[in-house]
């Protein structure tokens, strides 16, 4: 009898929990590398770019944001981590973007991972720099 108490109550917070959780999360609507960002909007976004591109950009629009909060991009150049960029996030829709400074040397793949405040992962978007 304990034991299905205590069953009981660990679905129940894990219910509670879960809802109290959503309620932080923000719906990602778009999320893009690209050359520039022009009037907060993100312009010849691509998968691979050249290296004489000086800047490259991740751009991720949230809607139906419920609370304020924050972000991270996570830079990866060949799995290496390169940068970790905190990003306000703010009630209802929000834009936000970081950027990179490339290098001839950066040649290769990269990535950067999109996460919440908790540290999970809402989206990876993987790109290469070419010669």
């Amino acid at each position: 009898y304990k034991f299905n108490i205590m069953i009981f109550f660990l679905i129940l917070s894990t219910i509670l929990f879960g809802q109290i959780s959503s309620s932080l999360c923000f719906e990602l609507s778009s999320a893009t590398v690209c050359e520039v960002i022009s009037g907060g909007k993100p312009k010849y976004d691509a998968v691979v770019f050249s290296s004489s591109v000086k800047k490259i950009y991740c751009y991720t629009l949230f809607n139906d944001v419920k609370n304020e909060g924050f972000i991270y991009h996570v830079w990866f150049f060949r799995d290496k981590l390169i940068s970790k960029v905190k990003l306000k996030v703010k009630p209802p829709i929000w834009a936000t973007f970081s950027r990179i400074y490339i290098r001839e040397s950066d040649i290769g793949p990269w990535r950067v991972d999109i996460l919440d405040e908790t540290g999970k992962i809402i989206d990876v978007i993987r790109f290469s720099v070419v010669e």
